[in-house]
C-alpha cells in the first residue's frame, strides 16, 4: 500500500507511537493487512508490530499525520475503500 509522502508520524510522548511509514519498502515493516469490519469498514494492522493505521487527532485533512497506534476501535483507525 503506497502512502501519500506527506504524510508522516507524529511524535508521541508515549512509548506506543510507532511510525507509520518507513524507510525501505522491503521489509515487512511495509506491509500491511486489510482487516473487514462489521460496519464495513476496515481496519489497516501493520504486520511488523499488530498496530492499527491511526489518523492524527482523526483529522482528514491533506497533510494528516498518520501512525501506527494499539487499535482503539474508534473512526481514527477505520477505513473505506472507494473508487475514484
Amino acid at each position: 500500500m503506497a502512502l501519500h509522502p506527506r504524510l508522516r508520524p507524529a511524535p508521541r510522548p508515549d512509548s506506543q507511537h510507532v511510525p507509520a511509514v518507513a524507510p525501505s519498502c522491503s521489509d515487512n515493516n511495509s506491509q500491511w493487512r486489510a482487516e473487514p469490519l462489521a460496519d464495513g469498514a476496515a481496519r489497516l494492522v501493520a504486520r511488523h508490530s499488530g498496530k492499527a493505521l491511526d489518523l492524527v487527532a482523526c483529522n482528514l485533512a491533506d497533510g494528516t499525520t498518520i501512525q501506527q497506534w494499539a487499535w482503539l476501535d474508534n473512526i481514527c483507525q477505520r477505513f473505506h475503500v472507494r473508487p475514484v
